[in-house]
């Protein structure tokens, strides 16, 4: 899989669907994952695991965008994203119930903020996106320490949004063993589901 190289980016956002072979044009590539995302939902068609990445992919193939990108090094495990994924989309389907009271957001943004692992990262489009959908589940909910916050080192979850999540969390025993270690006191561990 190839990525773009940092400050690169492509010359165009063109993507042909591998199903149907129908021919995405977008001017951004936001606007090109809502429009694939959409048009496979309306026309019944599963859902494209990794599309981020498979997007860039394909256009790092292209001539245009020729020297412009590396191989991909990938900081989140292709596990964490689909699981991520389905969390997400579990929470757009459930909504107001699966969201906790501003007073528990605003207690579980402290810890975070106060914990090593809310890092601020480097984000690729892939992950700038999907923090960006993350965000899109919780609505115009900020907690206090809103801007403070980044990505969780641990699970690699985007923390503005999941404060506001309520669990319990899927977490794998390494998660729970480096999240244990952070700081003693992760809230995501007071409801955690091993898997």
């Amino acid at each position: 899989m190839l990525e773009f190289k940092p400050f690169e980016g492509s010359a165009e956002f063109t993507f042909i669907d591998p199903d149907t072979n129908y021919h995405y044009s977008a001017d951004s590539f936001t606007s090109l994952v809502s429009f694939i995302v959409n048009y496979r939902a309306q026309n019944r068609l599963k859902p494209i695991v990794g599309l981020g990445q498979v997007i860039n992919n394909y256009l790092c193939g292209l001539p245009c965008n020729s020297g412009k990108c590396r191989q991909a090094k990938l900081k989140r495990g292709f596990y964490q994203y689909v699981k991520g994924g389905i969390a997400l989309l579990e929470n757009l389907y459930f909504g107001e119930e699966h969201m906790v009271p501003q007073e528990e957001a605003d207690r579980r943004a402290l810890i975070c903020l106060e914990c090593k692992f809310n890092v601020i990262v480097d984000k690729g489009p892939f992950i700038r996106w999907s923090d960006d959908l993350a965000l899109a589940c919780v609505g115009n909910r900020k907690s206090t320490y809103h801007d403070a916050l980044g990505n969780c080192e641990g699970c690699s979850c985007c923390l503005r949004a999941k404060v506001f999540f309520k669990g319990p969390f899927k977490l794998s025993k390494k998660e729970v063993s480096e999240m244990r270690a952070a700081n003693g006191k992760c809230w995501q561990l007071e409801e955690i589901k091993n898997g």
